[in-house]
């Protein structure tokens, strides 16, 4: 069951008095809920620096107005494509690209600090000169990732046909890396010495960091299903103690451990649990993205 507004409203006061700063406020999307209004106008005026994901096609003049009196520090819209025929391939409504264009001017307008950003699939690939040009003809930041895991909290979705290969990826990032930035030598040593002395998880999860779901779980991050605390009936302080000792007894992928490409690979445990169900098996989609980049640093270091 969805937690109630008073739920949310609870537990953001809880947050707030262990030392939370950062709110990001996300779905699903979150201008489905009716009492969505009622959450964010509390978390705001307790005085969270919020950053706001939507996909933007809920939002109405009056919404803008709304907003315009709180405003988040950051409102991100995920944009899909740079045309309605996108829109209508990838997300099965075509006029929900006008939508959510037309209001990029008016949210600017209003003293709304707005940002783009994308995820790259198979089916928008072709849209992504054009959303950069979108996000500058506006002048609004603009950013995307191509990296695309496989559903979790029960999501369905077939990421593995939807996403770009690892090839593909590559290619694409090269030609956001400006060459004068890669200088010659090798410096993976030094991220081998910096992860020698890392525990399991060493991103910010369950670190100074924590996901909640929207029926009430406590996840390390938004990529793992497990360890999870349940939240009814439980202040923040003893969901934080709980999870922070779950996250210990996570193992890691043994291969892992001798793969001559683990300077290049960004693989986490989140990653492996959303790729493989798993936290020590490994998956051949990221060893092969690990891979290919290890092989272009080398030629980059023989240009």
């Amino acid at each position: 069951m969805e937690l109630s507004a008073d739920e949310w409203i609870r537990l953001g006061r809880e947050c707030l008095d262990a030392g939370t700063l950062f709110l990001l406020v996300t779905g699903g999307e979150p201008f489905l809920r009716e009492d969505f209004r009622k959450i964010y106008e509390a978390l705001s005026e307790m005085g969270f620096i919020i950053t706001l994901y939507t996909n933007g096609t809920l939002i109405t003049d009056e919404t803008i107005n709304w907003l315009s009196k709180r405003p988040p520090a950051k409102l991100t819209i995920t944009l899909y494509g740079a045309s309605c025929e996108t829109y209508k391939q990838l997300c099965g409504d075509g006029k929900a690209f006008d939508r959510v264009y037309g209001n990029f001017k008016k949210l600017i307008d209003a003293g709304i600090n707005l940002n783009i950003r994308s995820t790259i699939t198979k089916r928008n690939l072709h849209d992504l000169d054009a959303m950069r040009q979108i996000a500058f003809l506006h002048d609004i930041p603009f950013d995307y990732s191509c990296m695309i895991y496989k559903p979790v909290r029960g999501a369905v979705s077939d990421a593995e046909s939807e996403r770009l290969s690892p090839e593909e990826i590559i290619k694409l990032r090269s030609k956001d890396i400006l060459p004068d930035f890669i200088k010659p030598g090798d410096y993976t040593y030094l991220k081998k010495e910096i992860k020698s002395k890392l525990p399991p998880l060493s991103c910010t999860a369950a670190s100074c960091s924590w996901w909640i779901t929207w029926d009430g779980r406590l996840t390390p991050c938004s990529l793992m299903d497990t360890p999870y605390v349940k939240i009814k009936d439980k202040t923040f302080d003893q969901l934080w103690r709980e999870i922070q000792e779950m996250v210990k007894d996570i193992p890691g992928a043994t291969k892992c451990k001798s793969c001559p490409d683990k300077e290049y690979c960004s693989v986490c445990p989140g990653i492996l649990q959303a790729e493989t169900g798993t936290f020590d098996q490994t998956s051949d989609y990221i060893c092969d993205f690990a891979h290919r980049l290890k092989s272009g640093f080398q030629m980059c270091k023989e240009i």
